[in-house]
């Protein structure tokens, strides 16, 4: 993770669930953190995304308070295979643009959907966090003999990614 830039709990899907994880952390990190970022349900994500069903979502107002001067980053959680099957509808939330809110010098809260390159500097993070979250059961190592990689070369270690991303709802 970066520095400052702190995750929120994961299946967030109402404002009261964003309060509820920023009032969790932000205690914790206030002073050191920049910026939380928040995966969070599909068609919530969808929800914040138009603003004429934004505008009937509940108090962003709380959730500028509690951010006490840093942002939040929310883009939608990667969905599991058994969500598209039953919802595929989903499949395009993923590429709308994650959105930063912050307050502006009012007090009120401002939405910014993210430009390409902090958005893929976002999703980069969010890439991390999945692959450090399950790491361990990703390594794989044996002490005697070795794995033969795809290369034709030899190692003890092995390193599964596909371990990572097979069960989204874990993250």
């Amino acid at each position: 993770m970066h520095s400052g830039q702190i995750f929120l709990s994961e299946k967030l899907a109402s404002v009261d669930d964003i309060d509820a994880a920023l009032s969790a952390v932000a205690d914790d990190y206030h002073g050191s953190a920049t910026e939380y970022l928040a995966r969070i349900d599909c068609t919530f994500f969808r929800a914040i995304s138009t603003p004429e069903l934004m505008s009937n979502l509940g108090n962003w107002q709380d959730i500028v308070l509690r951010l006490k001067g840093t942002s939040l980053v929310l883009w939608p959680a990667l969905p599991s295979f058994d969500h598209l099957q039953a919802n595929p509808d989903t499949l395009d939330v993923i590429d709308l643009p994650p959105l930063r809110l912050s307050a502006g010098s009012d007090g009120k809260p401002i939405w910014q959907s993210l430009d390409h390159d902090t958005a893929s500097a976002v999703r980069k993070i969010d890439l991390e966090h999945i692959v450090k979250l399950h790491e361990k059961r990703c390594m794989l190592t044996v002490s005697t003999g070795h794995f033969e990689l795809p290369s034709g070369a030899h190692t003890s270690h092995f390193f599964r990614a596909a371990e990572c991303l097979a069960d989204l709802g874990l993250c």
